[in-house]
Protein backbone atom coordinates (compact mmCIF):
# COMPACT_ATOMS: atom_id res chain seq x y z
CA UNK A 1 0.00 0.00 0.00
CA UNK A 2 1.20 3.52 -0.75
CA UNK A 3 1.88 5.61 2.34
CA UNK A 4 0.53 9.13 1.87
CA UNK A 5 0.78 11.95 4.37
CA UNK A 6 -1.24 15.08 4.85
CA UNK A 7 -0.51 18.42 3.18
CA UNK A 8 2.14 20.77 4.53
CA UNK A 9 0.64 24.12 5.60
CA UNK A 10 3.78 26.12 4.83
CA UNK A 11 3.40 27.64 1.38
CA UNK A 12 6.61 27.96 -0.58
CA UNK A 13 7.25 26.46 -3.99
CA UNK A 14 10.38 25.87 -6.06
CA UNK A 15 9.64 25.52 -9.77
CA UNK A 16 12.30 23.70 -11.84
CA UNK A 17 11.66 24.13 -15.57
CA UNK A 18 13.33 22.46 -18.53
CA UNK A 19 12.45 24.89 -21.36
CA UNK A 20 13.48 22.38 -24.04
CA UNK A 21 11.44 19.35 -22.92
CA UNK A 22 8.86 17.91 -25.31
CA UNK A 23 7.52 20.56 -27.67
CA UNK A 24 8.77 23.26 -25.29
CA UNK A 25 5.33 23.60 -23.70
CA UNK A 26 6.94 24.56 -20.40
CA UNK A 27 8.17 27.88 -21.88
CA UNK A 28 4.64 29.24 -22.11
CA UNK A 29 3.27 27.05 -19.34
CA UNK A 30 5.52 28.64 -16.72
CA UNK A 31 3.25 31.69 -16.64
CA UNK A 32 0.23 29.50 -15.92
CA UNK A 33 2.15 27.70 -13.16
CA UNK A 34 3.28 30.93 -11.50
CA UNK A 35 -0.18 32.49 -11.77
CA UNK A 36 -1.87 29.43 -10.28
CA UNK A 37 0.60 29.24 -7.40
CA UNK A 38 0.34 32.99 -6.77
CA UNK A 39 -3.45 32.81 -6.56
CA UNK A 40 -2.96 30.20 -3.84
CA UNK A 41 -0.55 32.49 -1.93
CA UNK A 42 2.68 30.59 -2.51
CA UNK A 43 6.11 32.17 -2.18
CA UNK A 44 7.64 31.15 -5.53
CA UNK A 45 11.21 30.53 -6.70
CA UNK A 46 11.82 29.64 -10.37
CA UNK A 47 14.88 28.00 -11.90
CA UNK A 48 15.18 27.23 -15.63
CA UNK A 49 17.72 24.55 -16.54
CA UNK A 50 20.37 25.46 -19.08
CA UNK A 51 22.33 22.25 -19.50
CA UNK A 52 22.43 18.56 -18.61
CA UNK A 53 22.58 17.87 -14.86
CA UNK A 54 21.73 21.50 -14.09
CA UNK A 55 18.70 20.46 -12.00
CA UNK A 56 20.82 17.95 -10.07
CA UNK A 57 23.33 20.59 -9.02
CA UNK A 58 20.71 23.23 -8.24
CA UNK A 59 18.47 21.00 -6.11
CA UNK A 60 21.44 19.42 -4.32
CA UNK A 61 22.70 22.88 -3.31
CA UNK A 62 19.39 24.12 -1.84
CA UNK A 63 19.89 25.83 1.51
CA UNK A 64 16.25 26.46 2.42
CA UNK A 65 13.09 24.39 2.76
CA UNK A 66 10.13 24.31 0.37
CA UNK A 67 6.59 23.03 0.77
CA UNK A 68 6.84 21.50 -2.69
CA UNK A 69 9.27 21.31 -5.60
CA UNK A 70 7.53 21.42 -8.97
CA UNK A 71 9.38 19.69 -11.83
CA UNK A 72 8.21 20.94 -15.24
CA UNK A 73 9.79 18.84 -17.98
CA UNK A 74 10.13 15.23 -19.07
CA UNK A 75 11.12 12.03 -17.28
CA UNK A 76 14.79 12.96 -17.62
CA UNK A 77 14.23 16.28 -15.86
CA UNK A 78 12.34 14.50 -13.08
CA UNK A 79 15.28 12.11 -12.73
CA UNK A 80 17.62 15.07 -12.23
CA UNK A 81 15.36 16.66 -9.61
CA UNK A 82 15.10 13.38 -7.70
CA UNK A 83 18.86 12.80 -7.95
CA UNK A 84 19.50 16.25 -6.52
CA UNK A 85 16.91 15.67 -3.80
CA UNK A 86 18.71 12.49 -2.70
CA UNK A 87 21.55 14.68 -1.45
CA UNK A 88 19.28 16.06 1.29
CA UNK A 89 18.49 14.38 4.58
CA UNK A 90 15.10 16.08 4.56
CA UNK A 91 13.45 15.68 1.16
CA UNK A 92 10.67 17.98 0.03
CA UNK A 93 7.60 16.62 -1.82
CA UNK A 94 7.98 16.65 -5.60
CA UNK A 95 5.18 17.62 -7.99
CA UNK A 96 5.61 16.49 -11.59
CA UNK A 97 4.31 18.75 -14.38
CA UNK A 98 4.85 16.46 -17.41
CA UNK A 99 5.82 18.37 -20.57
CA UNK A 100 8.22 15.83 -22.10
CA UNK A 101 7.81 13.41 -24.99
CA UNK A 102 7.06 10.12 -23.25
CA UNK A 103 6.08 11.07 -19.67
CA UNK A 104 5.89 7.39 -18.70
CA UNK A 105 5.94 7.91 -14.95
CA UNK A 106 3.32 10.66 -15.12
CA UNK A 107 0.98 8.35 -17.02
CA UNK A 108 1.62 5.58 -14.48
CA UNK A 109 0.80 7.89 -11.57
CA UNK A 110 -2.31 9.30 -13.23
CA UNK A 111 -0.88 12.81 -13.59
CA UNK A 112 -2.50 15.00 -16.28
CA UNK A 113 -0.55 16.54 -19.17
CA UNK A 114 -2.59 19.72 -18.78
CA UNK A 115 -0.26 22.14 -17.01
CA UNK A 116 -2.91 23.90 -14.92
CA UNK A 117 -4.46 20.60 -13.80
CA UNK A 118 -1.03 19.23 -12.93
CA UNK A 119 -0.22 22.37 -10.94
CA UNK A 120 -3.48 21.93 -9.04
CA UNK A 121 -2.20 18.53 -7.88
CA UNK A 122 0.95 20.25 -6.61
CA UNK A 123 -1.33 22.47 -4.52
CA UNK A 124 -4.17 20.16 -3.49
CA UNK A 125 -2.77 16.67 -4.07
CA UNK A 126 -1.25 14.29 -1.52
CA UNK A 127 2.49 13.58 -1.17
CA UNK A 128 2.86 9.81 -1.48
CA UNK A 129 5.87 7.61 -0.84
CA UNK A 130 7.76 6.43 -3.91
CA UNK A 131 10.60 3.90 -4.16
CA UNK A 132 13.76 5.03 -5.97
CA UNK A 133 16.40 2.86 -7.63
CA UNK A 134 20.06 3.22 -6.70
CA UNK A 135 22.30 2.31 -9.64
CA UNK A 136 25.88 1.21 -8.84
CA UNK A 137 25.79 3.26 -5.66
CA UNK A 138 26.03 6.66 -7.35
CA UNK A 139 23.13 7.16 -9.79
CA UNK A 140 19.36 6.98 -9.36
CA UNK A 141 16.24 6.24 -11.39
CA UNK A 142 12.58 6.86 -10.67
CA UNK A 143 10.93 4.26 -12.87
CA UNK A 144 13.26 2.20 -15.10
CA UNK A 145 16.85 1.06 -15.61
CA UNK A 146 17.26 -1.05 -18.74
CA UNK A 147 19.61 -2.47 -21.35
CA UNK A 148 19.31 -4.32 -24.63
CA UNK A 149 17.04 -3.95 -27.65
CA UNK A 150 15.62 -0.48 -28.31
CA UNK A 151 16.89 1.05 -25.05
CA UNK A 152 19.36 3.14 -27.04
CA UNK A 153 16.49 4.78 -28.92
CA UNK A 154 15.38 7.17 -26.17
CA UNK A 155 18.76 8.87 -25.77
CA UNK A 156 19.99 8.45 -29.38
CA UNK A 157 17.04 10.40 -30.82
CA UNK A 158 17.87 14.10 -30.86
CA UNK A 159 15.65 16.56 -28.99
CA UNK A 160 14.56 18.44 -32.14
CA UNK A 161 13.23 15.21 -33.64
CA UNK A 162 11.40 14.35 -30.41
CA UNK A 163 9.85 17.81 -30.29
CA UNK A 164 8.73 17.67 -33.92
CA UNK A 165 7.17 14.22 -34.13
CA UNK A 166 7.09 12.77 -30.60
CA UNK A 167 6.65 9.01 -30.51
CA UNK A 168 7.25 8.75 -34.26
CA UNK A 169 10.85 9.83 -33.63
CA UNK A 170 11.32 6.86 -31.30
CA UNK A 171 9.75 4.51 -33.81
CA UNK A 172 11.90 5.71 -36.70
CA UNK A 173 15.06 5.45 -34.62
CA UNK A 174 14.07 1.92 -33.57
CA UNK A 175 13.60 0.86 -37.19
CA UNK A 176 17.05 2.24 -38.06
CA UNK A 177 18.56 0.11 -35.30
CA UNK A 178 16.62 -3.12 -35.85
CA UNK A 179 19.64 -4.72 -37.52
CA UNK A 180 21.63 -4.02 -34.37
CA UNK A 181 19.46 -6.37 -32.30
CA UNK A 182 21.75 -8.95 -30.77
CA UNK A 183 21.82 -11.17 -27.70
CA UNK A 184 23.68 -10.17 -24.56
CA UNK A 185 25.24 -12.92 -22.46
CA UNK A 186 24.38 -11.91 -18.90
CA UNK A 187 24.53 -13.42 -15.42
CA UNK A 188 21.74 -12.19 -13.13
CA UNK A 189 21.56 -12.77 -9.38
CA UNK A 190 19.03 -11.74 -6.76
CA UNK A 191 17.60 -13.33 -3.64
CA UNK A 192 14.51 -14.33 -5.65
CA UNK A 193 16.09 -15.85 -8.76
CA UNK A 194 19.23 -16.44 -10.81
CA UNK A 195 19.72 -16.57 -14.56
CA UNK A 196 22.70 -17.10 -16.83
CA UNK A 197 22.19 -16.89 -20.58
CA UNK A 198 21.42 -14.79 -23.64
CA UNK A 199 19.07 -11.87 -23.19
CA UNK A 200 17.46 -9.52 -25.68
CA UNK A 201 16.22 -6.99 -23.12
CA UNK A 202 16.47 -6.47 -19.37
CA UNK A 203 14.57 -3.92 -17.32
CA UNK A 204 14.31 -3.10 -13.62
CA UNK A 205 11.10 -1.11 -13.28
CA UNK A 206 8.70 0.72 -11.01
CA UNK A 207 6.15 1.84 -13.59
CA UNK A 208 3.02 0.84 -15.47
CA UNK A 209 4.52 1.70 -18.84
CA UNK A 210 7.85 2.42 -20.52
CA UNK A 211 8.57 4.03 -23.85
CA UNK A 212 4.84 4.51 -24.30
CA UNK A 213 4.70 0.91 -25.53
CA UNK A 214 5.72 -1.52 -22.78
CA UNK A 215 2.72 -2.11 -20.52
CA UNK A 216 2.68 -3.55 -17.01
CA UNK A 217 -0.35 -4.95 -15.24
CA UNK A 218 -1.54 -2.73 -12.39
CA UNK A 219 -1.77 -5.72 -10.04
CA UNK A 220 1.97 -6.33 -10.48
CA UNK A 221 3.12 -2.79 -9.62
CA UNK A 222 3.20 -0.99 -6.28
CA UNK A 223 5.25 2.21 -6.31
CA UNK A 224 6.22 1.96 -2.64
CA UNK A 225 6.37 -1.76 -1.77
CA UNK A 226 10.17 -1.90 -1.55
CA UNK A 227 10.51 -4.07 -4.64
CA UNK A 228 11.07 -3.56 -8.35
CA UNK A 229 9.58 -5.51 -11.23
CA UNK A 230 12.37 -7.20 -13.21
CA UNK A 231 11.48 -7.98 -16.81
CA UNK A 232 13.78 -10.28 -18.79
CA UNK A 233 13.26 -11.03 -22.48
CA UNK A 234 15.30 -13.97 -23.70
CA UNK A 235 16.78 -14.02 -27.20
CA UNK A 236 14.14 -15.27 -29.71
CA UNK A 237 15.01 -17.98 -32.20
CA UNK A 238 13.35 -16.26 -35.16
CA UNK A 239 11.80 -12.98 -36.30
CA UNK A 240 8.40 -14.64 -35.93
CA UNK A 241 9.12 -15.39 -32.29
CA UNK A 242 10.39 -11.82 -31.83
CA UNK A 243 7.13 -10.46 -33.26
CA UNK A 244 5.15 -12.61 -30.84
CA UNK A 245 7.22 -11.40 -27.89
CA UNK A 246 6.76 -7.74 -28.86
CA UNK A 247 3.02 -8.30 -29.21
CA UNK A 248 2.84 -9.92 -25.76
CA UNK A 249 4.86 -7.10 -24.19
CA UNK A 250 2.52 -4.48 -25.66
CA UNK A 251 -0.45 -6.36 -24.20
CA UNK A 252 1.13 -6.85 -20.78
CA UNK A 253 1.28 -10.65 -21.15
CA UNK A 254 4.30 -11.85 -19.19
CA UNK A 255 3.45 -15.50 -18.69
CA UNK A 256 4.70 -16.45 -22.16
CA UNK A 257 7.84 -18.42 -23.00
CA UNK A 258 10.78 -16.12 -23.59
CA UNK A 259 9.52 -13.54 -21.08
CA UNK A 260 10.27 -13.58 -17.35
CA UNK A 261 8.80 -11.25 -14.73
CA UNK A 262 9.85 -11.28 -11.10
CA UNK A 263 10.10 -8.90 -8.13
CA UNK A 264 13.15 -8.00 -6.06
CA UNK A 265 14.72 -5.31 -3.87
CA UNK A 266 18.33 -6.02 -4.85
CA UNK A 267 19.78 -7.39 -8.08
CA UNK A 268 23.19 -7.72 -9.78
CA UNK A 269 23.90 -7.99 -13.53
CA UNK A 270 27.30 -9.13 -14.83
CA UNK A 271 28.53 -9.53 -18.40
CA UNK A 272 31.86 -10.06 -20.18
CA UNK A 273 31.16 -7.17 -22.57
CA UNK A 274 29.99 -3.74 -21.30
CA UNK A 275 26.24 -3.22 -21.56
CA UNK A 276 24.76 0.17 -22.46
CA UNK A 277 22.20 1.13 -19.80
CA UNK A 278 19.49 3.76 -19.78
CA UNK A 279 18.13 5.38 -16.61
CA UNK A 280 14.67 6.91 -17.03
CA UNK A 281 15.27 7.17 -20.78
CA UNK A 282 18.69 8.84 -20.52
CA UNK A 283 22.12 7.27 -21.12
CA UNK A 284 23.32 5.57 -17.94
CA UNK A 285 26.79 4.49 -19.12
CA UNK A 286 28.44 1.26 -20.27
CA UNK A 287 28.96 -1.29 -17.50
CA UNK A 288 30.16 -4.88 -17.08
CA UNK A 289 28.68 -5.05 -13.60
CA UNK A 290 25.57 -3.30 -12.34
CA UNK A 291 24.12 -3.47 -8.84
CA UNK A 292 20.65 -2.07 -8.28
CA UNK A 293 19.04 -1.49 -4.89
CA UNK A 294 15.52 -0.40 -4.04
CA UNK A 295 15.57 2.66 -1.77
CA UNK A 296 12.24 2.09 -0.05
CA UNK A 297 10.01 5.18 0.10
CA UNK A 298 12.98 7.45 -0.61
CA UNK A 299 10.95 10.41 -1.93
CA UNK A 300 7.40 11.72 -1.92
CA UNK A 301 5.61 12.55 -5.17
CA UNK A 302 2.39 14.57 -5.27
CA UNK A 303 -0.52 12.53 -6.58
CA UNK A 304 -4.23 13.20 -7.19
Amino acid sequence: MNNCMGKNEKKSALVIINPYAGRMRSRTGVFDIINHLSQNEYDITVHATTKKDDAIDFVASLDREYSVVLCCGGDGTLNEVITGMMAHEKRFPIAYIPTGTANDLAASLGLPRNIIKATSIAIDGTPCDHDIGQFNGTSYFSYIASFGAFTKVSYATNQQAKNAVGYLAYLLEGIKNINEIKPHSVSIKSSEFEYDGEILFGGVMNTLQAGGVLKMNRKDVDFSDGKFEVLIVKMPKSMTELSEILRDLAKGKYDQSGISLTHTEHIVFESEEPLSWTLDGEFGGNHKRVEIKNLHRAVKIMRP
